[in-house]
């Protein structure tokens, strides 16, 4: 059900991230469990003839809007911010900017070997692009005078196990 919990979370489960789990159900269960053989994977996909392995690739992600964006139009946009700022006196600690972004969690080569759920159609088997940027969005905040506020982390499912020894700012929310 792990298998099929990722696929659906929209993260298909690699090999090396069934192996952690597997070893993490077996030390949380028994404390002194050694890890899975290296044949484990092997005979657990033998076991199991619902699941199928498919690559993910890579594509580049079209980028219309920002080249469609004009020059002139923002040249205007931040000389007409020019004027308010010196108008009422705002501070560079006062001007603030709040952003997102989506991201792929997990995905750092182009090609990413994957466990999915067979079905009977004849079609091959889909899996999220790893440029589907739904995974995670990150919202940060800064201000001009370089203060920053901790990020947030939103997930569209819980993270996988090789998020559990990131060490990251003790500030940063998650949800």
């Amino acid at each position: 059900s792990f298998v099929m919990w990722m696929q659906k979370s929209g993260l298909p489960a690699s090999k090396s991230e069934i192996v952690d789990a597997v070893n993490t159900i077996r030390s949380r269960r028994d404390a002194d469990a050694k890890p899975v053989g290296k044949m484990w994977y092997r005979r657990f996909r033998d076991d199991h003839p619902e699941l199928d392995t498919s690559i993910l690739k890579a594509k580049e992600a079209a980028r219309y809007e920002y080249e469609e964006a004009g020059v002139e139009e923002t040249k205007q946009w931040f000389k007409r911010l020019d004027e308010v700022i010196t108008r009422y006196g705002i501070g560079a600690s006062e001007i603030w900017n709040a952003d997102q972004a989506g991201i792929r969690v997990g995905i750092l080569r182009e090609r990413v070997q994957c466990l999915v759920v067979r079905t009977n159609k004849k079609a091959a088997t889909e899996v999220y692009s790893p440029n589907h940027r739904e995974t995670c969005t990150v919202i940060g905040t800064g201000n001009a005078a370089g203060e920053t506020t901790p990020p947030w982390l939103i997930f569209k499912a819980f993270p996988t196990l090789e998020w559990a020894n990131i060490e990251g700012d003790l500030e940063m929310r998650f949800a």
